[in-house]
């Protein structure tokens, strides 16, 4: 006798599906198939979490109750002045009765399917002090002198970004104090890790002789997590890229050098995001945790002065949303399969059959671009900040 809890997703892409089972003779759960639910950032409240539980019975069994619970939690816990400061809360807790208690046992048949659907909150994180985690329970109550039997699945939601939104990338134009105008320019809205982000950069100077003579870009990561009313925020540098130098295009090239207008700085930067073994997350906003990512960039400039060169910093700060290392298309593309075989495209056997699939130069560009030690996050949520003020920045100058 053993119980199946067979999940899938409802207006969603991939057709992938969760099973997990458990034997009666033994305390033992096996996956036997594992696929997190993926769901679109805009419709991820529509999404559904559908499937069926399934009874796989050797002969006609009593059954007194049947039910299956949809839970989700979210928990979070530091220490403060020797005191340990935690917080738990249930998100959602909602139970589906397929067969309503009785006194009196009803006859069970063999494979037995009940369908259930629900809507999804699409919240899931594993962060450093705390987590939102779902999971379904089942339960098949038998006789007294029976034993019940019991089975409890994790449920993965991923999120991503349609590629007709996440398309429209981010790119902004701006003027600082008379002496300079930047644009920045990337294509995209949203990035996995372990992915490189392509920055297009330029300034057009408006001040005789000044230069740009390279520029420090920062992926900054900002959590901050609550708990009994209190606060904590961990801030970090999760990637950081430097160029010493500036590429210069001159739109005359007779006219003098330094003449306003002439000369035009552009550069482009591919940032490296960091894999999902290092110490970083991927960008959510929960109850009790959230995590916001920044791409700060630090320009260097050469200010004309009388004696000697003044160096000055132009410092600009842009929010981006980072995606979980299993949010690209040639992952959430590849079929399902019987066995275990969802990875992570930072596990190996991922890298594997990616080569099969895809090819081998389509496969090696998957394993150059992940992770290389088969450790993998496997959860994913997705932040929407995009109305956010325009870009701070400022302006700090120092004698050399």
């Amino acid at each position: 006798m053993s119980t199946t809890l067979r999940t899938f997703q409802h207006e969603i892409s991939d057709s992938s599906f969760t099973t997990m089972t458990h034997s009666a003779s033994s305390t033992e759960t096996i996956p036997q198939t594992f696929s997190p639910i993926m769901a679109h950032q805009l419709k991820a409240i529509g999404c559904i979490l559908r499937g069926e539980l399934i009874l796989n019975l050797a002969r006609d069994t009593n059954i007194r109750k049947l039910e299956m619970k949809f839970i989700g939690k979210t928990n979070t816990s530091w220490n403060d002045d020797k005191k340990t400061v935690s917080e738990e809360r249930e998100i959602i807790s909602h139970t589906w009765n397929f067969l309503e208690p009785s006194k009196k046992s009803k006859d069970i048949n063999n494979n037995a399917i009940n369908p259930s659907r629900f809507r999804l909150l699409a919240l899931t994180t594993n962060a450093e002090l705390g987590k939102v985690e779902y999971y379904l329970t089942a339960k098949a109550s038998r006789s007294r002198l029976s034993s019940n039997i019991r089975l409890q699945q994790q449920v993965e939601i991923l999120r991503t970004i349609p590629d007709h939104l996440n398309s429209q990338g981010i790119g902004f134009a701006r003027e600082f104090n008379d002496m300079l105008s930047y644009e920045i320019n990337i294509p995209k809205k949203a990035y996995p890790l372990g992915q490189k982000i392509p920055i297009e950069m330029k300034i057009c100077p408006h001040v005789k002789k000044l230069k740009v003579t390279g520029v420090n870009v920062q992926l900054f990561e900002k959590t901050t997590y609550t708990s009994c009313g209190k606060k904590i925020t961990d801030s970090r540098i999760a990637a950081f890229q430097s160029l010493n130098k500036f590429g210069e295009n001159r739109l005359i090239e007779e006219e003098e050098e330094g003449d306003v207008g002439n000369i035009v700085y552009q550069e482009l930067m591919n940032l490296n995001l960091p894999k999902c073994s290092q110490p970083v997350h991927y960008s959510c906003a929960t109850p009790l945790i959230s995590v916001a990512h920044d791409l700060k960039f630090s320009f260097q400039i050469s200010l004309p002065q009388s004696n000697s060169p003044k160096r000055a910093e132009l410092k600009i700060s842009v929010p981006i949303t980072i995606l979980s290392c299993k949010a690209i298309n040639d992952y959430i593309a590849l079929p399902s399969y019987e066995d275990d075989s969802f990875y992570c495209p930072c596990h190996p056997e991922y890298l594997r059959m990616a080569k099969l699939i895809l090819g081998e130069n389509e496969g090696s560009r998957t394993y150059e671009n992940s992770c290389h030690d088969g450790r993998h996050n496997l959860l994913n949520v997705q932040r929407n900040h995009y109305h956010r003020a325009p870009p701070s920045y400022e302006d700090s100058t120092a004698e050399h």
